[in-house]
């Protein structure tokens, strides 16, 4: 997914980005609301010249966004369910009750180890700064992202 914007402040390694709506990210949340817009933060790993005001095109990959998703629903819906059959083995039981509980720490074993890939990856998987792109009048542009976002 591509993404245009403009700059609205450089870090140490994160850029953040003021964005347009766009309708295909509604239900995401992967950006900052504020009241200028929304706030996405981005690498620049390419290291281009970027000042703030800069016109540009930031990319997230699709793999990426699939990881997040696997691991934020899916992972703690694996791990109930190893959870929860492996107590027959580690209990030595069929106690129904035991094996819940243990599907739900497996929920909660689920939950931290995607805590602790988020901690370990830090901003790694966050979107890139591909180009910086060629826009008469950034403060236009601006305005006119201010205008959309208080529709």
């Amino acid at each position: 997914m591509t993404e245009k914007g403009i700059v609205d402040s450089i870090g140490d390694d994160i850029i953040t980005i003021l964005c347009s709506e766009n309708p295909y990210c509604s239900s995401c949340n992967a950006c900052e609301q504020s009241e200028e817009g929304k706030k996405l933060k981005a690498r620049n790993p390419k290291d281009l010249s970027i000042s703030t005001g800069d016109f540009v095109e930031i990319y997230l990959s699709p793999g990426k966004s699939i990881l997040a998703g696997f691991m934020v629903f899916i992972m703690p819906i694996i791990m109930f369910f190893i959870f929860y059959y492996s107590a027959i083995y580690i209990v030595g039981t069929k106690i129904e009750a035991i094996q819940i509980l243990f599907g739900l720490s497996g929920i909660a074993v689920g939950f931290a180890a995607n805590f602790m890939y988020g901690r370990i990856r830090k901003d790694s998987d966050l979107p890139e700064i591909t180009r910086v792109l060629n826009k008469p009048d950034p403060n236009e542009y601006y305005a006119e992202l201010m205008a959309k976002n208080r529709q």
